[in-house]
């Protein structure tokens, strides 16, 4: 059984396996990630507002998808490109969304101790 607790959540979650950083499948873990990152655990309803933008533009990505070439769509897809970025609390933090939902620090545009706290939370790099 594994367990992540976010040191200034009031909450902690269990389960059989780690829970993905992905806006589709886990939007309020993700949130609460956010939240810990980038406000100590406080509510920050900038992360609610932008993890419901990045859904909405992985939608729309999506439905866009038959316009372009079949070459496109594989490369998208299998690429899993970014479709959105979501800015920390200061504007300086990046979270790159990607195709599928998964959610990445971007470390060019991270401070480097907010980085690090984002990789021990379960945070991928991204590149």
């Amino acid at each position: 059984m594994f367990t992540r607790t976010l040191r200034y959540a009031s909450f902690y979650l269990v389960g059989s396996q780690e829970y993905d950083l992905n806006v589709i499948t886990n939007p309020e873990w993700v949130i609460a990630v956010l939240e810990e990152i980038e406000a100590r655990g406080e509510e920050w309803h900038g992360a609610k507002q932008q993890v419901q933008e990045a859904k909405q533009a992985i939608q729309r990505r999506l439905a866009e998808l038959p316009e372009y070439s079949p070459e496109y769509q594989k490369e998208a897809v299998e690429e899993n490109r970014p479709v959105y970025t979501i800015y920390g609390a200061g504007g300086t933090d990046r979270y790159m969304v990607l195709f599928n939902g998964d959610v990445e620090a971007s470390e060019f545009h991270f401070f480097k101790e907010k980085f690090e706290q984002a990789k021990a939370l379960g945070m991928r790099a991204f590149e």
